[in-house]
């Protein structure tokens, strides 16, 4: 009917129908959906013929939602699901967020180094000085001050006891011998005395007593752990709000203070103590807007440990900041190594460093596995690249290159979940007496896929980039490059030294030949694995 016909454009018109009653008649045969799922390839339509391999592909569900509206954030899968369960032709497209946005600040929690005894060095000299203690002798307490810099230096500190510089009886002279050993620390190096006192006190109840000694002093100076001062240990992040016009409002424009509330254990002088994040957070709206205070710690046995109390996502918190990352297996190894003295109480401020999280999607890569020494050469080889874009893709797998067999130049190459152990991997692909041969059936280009798409793809997670510039049909692996980690070293505020990812690198007495197969060297669970090390934070100006 003319009246149920709606004008469109010049020729074309169109109109609605009750199809109530014929809709079983109607076969919808394809569809294609377009949204964010949890991983997968971006932006290219992949065909799916069952809700299994849309998982494989993609994920599965997640009830994850968008903070500020409440809405779902990842409906895809679910109307997949459903209508996989009914049809088996499905075109899926993979979006991903925001293209990308300027960060805010950025504040770096470095440790303090403990003392290398191997490095003390000791100087003992007959050095005269003077202390002129006065103080009121019915308090029996006396106030030092000396003329000699080192022990006034150590007074200042609080290292010297006052107490035993005591008047026995005010109306007697009284002689009192004092030792004490003082190491100080200054940086990543310290200074300090043992010193001999021997105080005269001559005087009734209320006279000041000034008196002279003098002692012999020792010396003692050392440095530091180089690889542990001033190491960052954990980085901290204003967290941002989209607001109505697409663009990030931070939570955190002042300063963070990092202080000691004498409530608390003593954090300086002891790695798992806690301490005092403080601040200001100034966005409206917010229920954090005001002063703050969070009592936190490195201790993961307490109820205060640094992420319980912030969290570690950007978007998802209470917080107006969130731990951004924390390298918590190099900071137990260094505990337990007794390697370090506590937390340095002056965070490290970037202001602009690492602000810059405007680029492209792309997938996650693996450092060039490496040939053994040739002469006097070692060769790159190849390196794995995920199907998976985006940042979800560098906690979905990892590479164990096993069964290296150099005299027939094989080796097996496993895909691995990212969470399983060493002791049980759970293995989702295996891929068997690979070659670096071209001309054999099993060289790997041939067995996996390769990035150029020479090779079709035989793999649900990765392709392979192989080096073509070098002859390397002969060789086998035998290491791989190390992973790079952006250097934290500021301009701004503060020293830091970048944090360092513990490779395995051998057998740690292990004799038995089948016990050593099942031990996996370089990345290990076994000297534990720095997650945040593959996350994706940023374009970092610089990298290690």
């Amino acid at each position: 009917m003319a009246q149920n016909r709606v004008f469109v454009s010049p020729g074309v018109y169109t109109s609605e129908k009750d199809l109530t009653f014929v809709t079983r008649q109607v076969g919808v045969t394809t569809l294609g959906l377009v949204g964010e799922t949890t991983k997968g390839p971006a932006f290219q339509p992949i065909f799916v013929s069952d809700y299994n391999e849309f998982i494989s592909f993609f994920g599965g569900l997640n009830a994850k939602k968008v903070k500020d509206t409440g809405n779902a954030q990842y409906e895809l899968p679910y109307i997949a699901k459903s209508y996989l369960s009914k049809a088996n032709q499905l075109y899926v497209t993979r979006v991903l967020g925001f293209s990308g946005y300027d960060a805010g600040k950025a504040w770096g929690i470095t440790l303090d180094s403990a003392l290398d005894t191997s490095t003390i060095v000791e100087v003992t000299t007959d050095v005269p000085f003077t202390l002129d203690f006065t103080g009121s002798t019915s308090a029996n307490t006396i106030s030092l001050v000396s003329s000699d810099s080192v022990v006034q230096d150590i007074i200042d500190a609080g290292l010297i006891n006052t107490s035993l510089v005591t008047l026995l009886d005010a109306s007697v002279t009284d002689t009192l011998n004092i030792t004490q050993t003082f190491l100080k620390g200054l940086g990543n190096a310290f200074n300090g005395s043992e010193f001999s006192i021997e105080v005269t006190a001559i005087g009734a109840v209320g006279d000041v007593v000034t008196g002279t000694t003098t002692g012999l002093t020792t010396t003692f100076t050392a440095t530091g752990y180089a690889d542990v001062e001033d190491k960052i240990v954990a980085l901290l992040r204003s967290r941002g709000r989209y607001n109505g016009e697409e663009e990030l409002a931070f939570e955190l424009v002042n300063q963070i203070d990092l202080s000691i509330n004498p409530t608390f254990d003593d954090a300086e002088n002891d790695p798992l103590g806690s301490f005092v994040l403080s601040g200001t957070s100034n966005i409206t709206g917010f229920t954090s807007k005001g002063d703050f205070n969070f009592e936190v710690s490195f201790d993961k046995t307490k109820r205060n440990y640094i992420t319980r109390v912030l969290g570690k996502d950007a978007q998802d918190g209470k917080t107006p900041m969130f731990v951004e990352e924390i390298f918590e297996n190099m900071f137990s190894d260094l505990v337990e190594a007794e390697k370090v003295k506590g937390i340095k109480l002056t965070l490290v401020d970037y202001e602009t460093e690492f602000t810059d999280y405007k680029t492209e999607f792309s997938p996650a890569v693996t450092p060039y596995v490496l040939s053994e020494v040739r002469g006097n050469k070692i060769f790159k080889l190849f390196r794995f690249v995920t199907i998976s874009d985006g940042n979800t893709a560098n906690q979905e797998i990892k590479i164990s290159i096993t069964n290296i067999k150099p005299d027939d130049k094989e080796f097996d190459v496993l895909i691995r979940s990212f969470y399983d152990t060493d002791a049980n991997p759970v293995i989702l692909e295996r891929f068997t007496r690979c070659s670096m041969n071209p001309n054999l059936a099993n060289y790997i280009g041939r067995k996996v896929g390769t990035t150029d798409g020479y090779y079709q793809s035989r793999s649900n997670y990765f392709l392979v980039e192989v080096n073509e510039e070098d002859s390397i049909e002969d060789t086998f692996p035998a290491g791989f490059v190390g992973y790079p980690i952006r250097k934290y070293e500021t301009t701004q505020t503060g020293t830091a030294v970048s944090p360092s990812i513990t490779y395995k690198k051998n057998y740690a007495n292990v004799t038995s030949t089948t016990a050593k197969r099942k031990i996996y060297q370089g990345l290990s669970d076994i000297v534990g694995i720095e997650e945040d090390i593959f996350t994706y934070k940023g374009i970092p100006d610089r990298l290690y």
